[in-house]
């Protein structure tokens, strides 16, 4: 039996009047596949005959492991796999560790302003989403957290059975995803039992330490073996991708976390600690997120939790680049609240509630709130010394969402207040424009983008780093477009998460009623089949020309030809923006947009 699969650029060269019929016969010949695999493993059973799903793979890695040695030379990467990760001797052998002691944790929720009868209703909360199979890894992770601070021995068992539950589900991944079993499931599973194992390993028994352990070996070698730098397949990293950062992350919380409990463990922990070195590198150093404001927010809190682990278990401290310019891209993409009801953002990358849109059907998406990533900037703030960071993070934190905070979270540093900070900023790496005419109320506010799709520094990465590739999944053909918000109210906008991107859904030019490079697709930016292979040198020439910024006005001069298509033969396309502030009160201001092409 076998099964003939077919992409979705395949699927679009098939006559529109037989997409349907291609569809569907997809969806019935999947199912046969896997009800007559279910059949023939039940004959082989029945029958006797052994079925082997769990196969040694140690006798083959340990064949293969001296062979990295010589691809490294050869990708020129020899630095990187001298990066290793030493526990601290005392912590072996101590649970938890990971992210709190019990003390820590404990002390967290003292100094959280939490009743006792609050606290209890939220591990009673914990335990029946777990007992009614609605948990998230979230859950898991906040009833671990809980679990100190009030020693409930239902929350303890709540927890261990979710454990237990998961050793019982073949996969936690697609098997025909793009990375297999080993993507976003995976990293949050993995993540909330490193969490939960940490935490609860004292608790538990010996068998149920072993099914544990032994389901955590399984799945944690998809991703040793699917991320490793293998000499036969000579793959290369989407460092910039966070399908590629959380599982990794997650693989090294994971393996920190069983450091001393699962022989791979230490493997797991080197692999992850290499791959980002990788990732933290490849930070536009401006601080601004080409995938974003809502992958930047849901993403960050993976990198913090794991640089925090790292830290704890090894004294070891990665910054990733651009930290200080977080601080800006919260301040500055962050839109204010209209009534106090609405928090939203300039939604440049695929932001906000995930839609397809396709020809003739919009969804509206511009009233849902927008979570920003509070916890990040507090985490980093002490590190760096940055008081900004904090004012920045208390000005928005009413309307954001705190995704992890770390248990010391520092009071020694007075928040110095947003007031202090410009109301106007350049991102030179992203090349971006952003203005508002005040910090207080609804004021006007404008963005305007024309830069590479992963910025400037992106292409000197890529060049230094050989075994890296790009792939800007969520990166929009967007080159000269702006956002502008007043009043609380959006007046021109992005389209938010789609699947087919195109420049005809920004406030960008089109050209003969063309877009730019690629657009129409998914992966935007990137050369696809059937079209030339684009190298992202070539992109590099999109940029801001000029930029001035006061508080009272500003003006950017974009140039975005080398966004366009050849065949065009655009020798230069200039967008001019300027905006200037309200006159009076009962006023927004003034904004004016031409191009010349």
């Amino acid at each position: 039996m076998g099964v003939l699969a077919i992409s979705e650029r395949g699927l679009k060269k098939v006559p529109a009047d037989l997409r349907d019929v291609v569809i569907a016969a997809g969806k019935a010949g999947r199912k046969y596949v896997w009800d007559s695999n279910d059949v023939f493993i039940e004959k082989i059973r029945k029958a006797g005959l052994a079925v082997v799903v769990d196969i040694d793979v140690l006798p083959f890695i340990a064949k293969l492991a001296p062979l990295h040695d010589e691809l490294a030379k050869e990708f020129g990467v020899e630095e990187l796999l001298r990066i290793k990760v030493r526990m601290k001797p005392e912590l072996l052998g101590k649970h938890p560790r990971l992210l709190w002691t019990r003390e820590e944790a404990g002390a967290y929720w003292q100094r959280s302003g939490k009743t006792p009868e609050e606290l209890t209703k939220m591990a009673s909360d914990c335990v029946s989403a777990i007992r009614g199979k609605s948990a998230s890894w979230e859950t898991v992770y906040r009833g671990s957290h809980l679990y100190w601070a009030l020693e409930d021995p239902q929350l303890a068992r709540a927890l261990i059975d979710w454990m237990m539950m998961t050793t019982t589900q073949e996969t936690w991944d697609s098997p025909t995803g793009w990375r297999g079993n080993y993507d976003l499931s995976t990293a949050y599973h993995l993540t909330g039992i490193a969490v939960a194992y940490d935490t609860m390993h004292d608790l538990m028994t010996p068998e149920e330490l072993r099914r544990i352990q032994e389901k955590i070996t399984v799945q944690a070698r998809f991703g040793y073996e699917f991320d490793r730098l293998d000499l036969g397949r000579k793959r290369r990293f989407t460092y910039d991708q966070n399908h590629h950062f959380l599982p990794n992350s997650a693989l090294g919380l994971v393996a920190m976390a069983t450091y001393e409990d699962i022989d791979e463990a230490p493997q797991w922990a080197d692999l992850a600690r290499q791959s980002m070195d990788r990732v933290l590198a490849f930070y536009s150093p401006d601080g601004f997120c080409f995938e974003g404001p809502l992958y930047w927010s849901w993403t960050s809190s993976y990198v913090v939790r794991y640089v925090y682990a790292l830290e704890r278990m090894t004294g070891e401290t990665l910054t990733p680049r651009g930290v200080e310019g977080s601080k800006y891209y919260l301040a500055h993409v962050a839109l204010p609240p209209a009534g106090g009801t609405r928090f939203s953002a300039f939604h440049f990358g695929d932001a906000n509630q995930k839609f397809v849109r396709l020809k003739g059907s919009v969804t509206h998406y511009h009233d849902r709130p927008v979570y920003l990533n509070y916890g990040y900037l507090a985490f980093w703030a002490p590190r760096v010394g940055d008081a900004q960071m904090l004012g920045v993070a208390d000005f928005w934190r009413p309307g954001t969402k705190v995704q992890f905070t770390p248990p010391e979270i520092a009071d020694r540093m007075r928040p110095e207040p947003i007031s202090n900070l410009p109301t106007y900023h350049y991102f030179p790496d992203m090349e971006v424009v952003t203005w508002r005419s005040s910090w207080e109320g609804t004021p006007l506010c404008v963005a305007f983008k024309c830069g590479p799709p992963e910025g400037h520094e992106f292409l000197r990465l890529y060049n230094r780093f050989p075994e890296s590739r790009f792939n800007f999944g969520h990166a929009h053909p967007d080159a000269n477009s702006f956002q502008l918000d007043a009043g609380g109210e959006y007046l021109a906008v992005g389209p938010g998460y789609i699947r087919d991107k195109m420049a005809a859904y920004e406030n960008t030019l089109l050209v003969d009623g063309r877009g730019q490079r690629n657009d129409g697709q998914y992966h935007t930016w990137r050369a696809l089949e059937g079209r030339p292979a684009v190298p992202y040198s070539a992109y590099d020439a999109i940029c801001m020309e000029e930029v001035a910024m006061s508080p009272l006005a500003a003006y950017g001069r974009g140039q975005a030809a080398a966004a366009y298509y050849p065949d065009l033969e655009i020798q230069s396309a200039r967008r001019h923006l300027f905006v200037t502030a309200p006159a009076t009160k009962e006023t927004f201001g003034h904004v004016l947009v031409y191009d010349e092409v």
